[in-house]
């Protein structure tokens, strides 16, 4: 299954709220609490889960191919901290200009809001909109 978003595409460039709130209206989803993981699946994103062999990640996001995959820290046990990782792993993916082909995030990256680190800083707005 081809993904439903490019990193090379010529969408405007938006605040990550609005991508997230754009993300929100294509599906179709309207009320809360949002399942975020049937958007990642319903983007045509890959989602996984694994123990990162002890490296310290909470979340990666990988393209290759016209495929994106997301991985998620299965050691994390708390579900509000995980539909957040997935979130910003999402943000990733979503954000324009996030083109990189790959994201790995630390506990740190996804829970410090430091506009220095913009990728990190965006992917975490898009993941709090959500």
């Amino acid at each position: 299954m081809e993904v439903m978003s490019s990193f090379f595409d010529n969408r405007p460039r938006f605040s990550p709220e609005t991508y997230a709130r754009i993300v929100l209206s294509e599906l179709g989803i309207s009320s809360f609490p949002i399942d975020v993981r049937s958007i990642v699946e319903k983007r045509g994103i890959i989602y996984a889960e694994s123990d990162f062999n002890g490296i310290n990640f909470d979340g990666a996001l990988r393209r290759q191919n016209g495929k994106a995959l997301v991985v998620i820290n299965s050691g994390i046990s708390y579900p509000g901290r995980k539909n957040f990782t997935i979130a910003h792993e999402l943000g990733h993916f979503e954000i324009k200009g996030h083109n990189e082909r790959e994201y790995f995030c630390t506990y740190k990256d996804i829970n410090v809001f430091k506009p220095e680190k913009i990728y990190e800083y965006e992917a975490n707005q898009f993941a709090a909109e959500l």
